[in-house]
């Protein structure tokens, strides 16, 4: 069964599509832009976790932990501002457009960090290295357990067998029973 195929040749006038679009002009928004909310601008004395990620990129450039080609992603800093720890959380405030400081997410507010007098967010830098001293002590205390636990099955196998020491009133203990 073989379906003769006919190919027609159109011609497609294309001189109408170039005029409108010399027509739009940059300044003119689009429906998509004008339904798309934009977030206030944080009162004085905050930045946004974005801005401290790029601080925070910059310092860790500065110290050789990240390459030059590398990028610490924002994301990591929205996962601790999600899931702030009990002990030590991560240092963030949600504020209105008023300037109003929340502890908790809410309706108009934006997660922020708050800075000194010279836009330096030291909260989060300082929580931010507690965090990695947090993580170093946790690798020496994880390296020391491991090397005790190591210890204990070499000293069973050489058949060293712990030693007690006997105090004075303990022999004088034994000594009365006999």
């Amino acid at each position: 069964m073989s379906q003769d195929t006919e190919y027609v040749e159109v011609d497609v006038d294309n001189t109408g599509a170039e005029d409108e679009v010399a027509e739009t002009t940059p300044t003119e928004t689009t429906p998509a832009q004008e339904t798309k909310a934009k977030r206030s601008k944080l009162p004085d004395g905050y930045i946004t976790p974005i801005q401290f990620n790029n601080l925070l990129q910059q310092k860790l450039r500065e110290q050789g932990k990240l390459g030059e080609n590398e990028e610490h992603r924002p994301q990591v800093i929205y996962s601790y501002i999600n899931n702030r720890g009990k002990n030590s959380p991560f240092p963030v405030v949600f504020v209105d457009e008023a300037g109003n400081e929340y502890e908790e997410k809410g309706e108009g507010r934006r997660p922020a960090l708050r800075v000194d007098e010279s836009g330096t967010p030291t909260e989060g830098l300082a929580w931010w290295d507690d965090k990695e001293n947090r993580k170093v002590t946790r690798k020496e205390n994880a390296a020391t357990k491991a090397a005790k636990k190591a210890e204990k099955p070499q000293a069973a196998a050489a058949g060293d067998q712990p030693t007690q020491t006997v105090s004075d009133a303990d022999l004088a203990t034994v000594e009365e029973v006999e």
